[in-house]
């Protein structure tokens, strides 16, 4: 099996939203504080996935099998890091 990592873009919105709510269905066990409302597949679009896309401080990957994301990636940087 070959995986491909690659940047995410807007035809890997849809597999990434269903894998989050994947894990936060999962997470709610853990933690009743992470169960998710039916509608929040689009809030997490909206004010989070295609923010973190387009803005310079943060990168999507996915994971890619044959075409289908498997997994991703979701990395942001809030401050600048004095670690130089």
């Amino acid at each position: 099996m070959t995986i491909e990592i690659v940047k995410a873009n807007e035809n890997h919105v849809a597999e990434i939203s269903n894998l989050w709510m994947e894990f936060m269905l999962y997470t709610r066990y853990v933690d009743p504080i992470f169960a998710p409302q039916d509608d929040m597949i689009p809030i997490f679009i909206k004010e989070y996935l295609r923010p973190a896309m387009d803005a310079k401080n943060s990168l999507i990957l996915v994971a890619l099998v044959k075409g289908q994301v498997v997994g991703y990636s979701y990395s942001l940087i809030n401050e600048p890091s004095n670690l130089r």
